[in-house]
């Protein structure tokens, strides 16, 4: 009997001291009693401050970490070295593009490909490729390009001539063109100047001295041809 009573109590004071005490019980005493819960008693008229996990981050030293991300984790340093240029292969050309294109990039390029056969006369660069005459002039403000080769007076292009280039515009001239300017007739190719690769650059060269060199006969590029039509077909 005594041992059942010893018990009773002790299950008394178990649940007493899981009971919030009330505002009067508390009056007179040096400290409150040891909270055993986090929870908020529902009838407390302050929250109370839940108790900070262990390891964590102390109060105003930084952002709180997300659950993915230890605290005790560093964070990689962003890295200021800029990125690598970007390098181009094709057709054996390669070209390690710096920045955008500009005049003085223009004039290297071709005193590489021309060698000793180059004027250099403003925004105008003229030189000679297999014994074709060529012209670069470009207009930085402007952000545009073109290189042109003379072909022939436009006064002495005949029907046929005139049908036959417009056909190589469409189907085998590709980046380059024909085209008039005045009384002359000219093989053009025309780009942004910026934006303008290495590899496009000498790809252009290549199509304008073919366009000239073929005039008369296939009227192409030298590249590819779009299309099934031959000359001397309708379009």
């Amino acid at each position: 009997m005594k041992n059942k009573l010893i018990l009773f109590l002790l299950t008394l004071a178990l649940a007493s001291c899981n009971e919030s005490p009330d505002a009067g019980d508390l009056e007179g005493t040096s400290e409150p009693p040891e909270a055993t819960t986090t929870e908020q008693p529902a009838d407390s008229d302050e929250p109370s401050e839940p108790s900070e996990p262990k390891g964590s981050a102390p109060k105003g030293s930084g952002p709180k970490a997300s659950a993915d991300l230890p605290v005790d984790e560093e964070l990689p340093e962003k890295s200021d070295a800029e990125p690598a240029p970007r390098v181009e292969e094709e057709e054996g050309i390669a070209a390690v593009e710096e920045g955008p294109m500009n005049g003085a990039q223009l004039e290297s390029i071709l005193r590489e490909v021309a060698k000793d056969k180059i004027v250099v006369e403003g925004s105008v660069i003229e030189f000679v490729v297999e014994g074709i005459p060529i012209a670069c002039v470009y207009d930085e403000a402007h952000d545009r390009m073109r290189l042109i080769t003379p072909i022939k007076s436009f006064s002495e292009v005949t029907d046929e001539e005139k049908d036959a280039m417009l056909r190589s515009n469409f189907h085998s001239a590709l980046d380059g063109r024909y085209a008039v300017s005045g009384d002359i007739v000219y093989a053009a190719f025309i780009h942004p100047l910026s934006s303008l690769t290495k590899y496009d650059f000498l790809s252009g060269i290549f199509q304008v001295a073919s366009l000239r060199a073929s005039f008369g006969d296939s009227y192409s590029s030298g590249l590819l041809q779009y299309g099934g039509e031959t000359r001397g077909e309708s379009a």
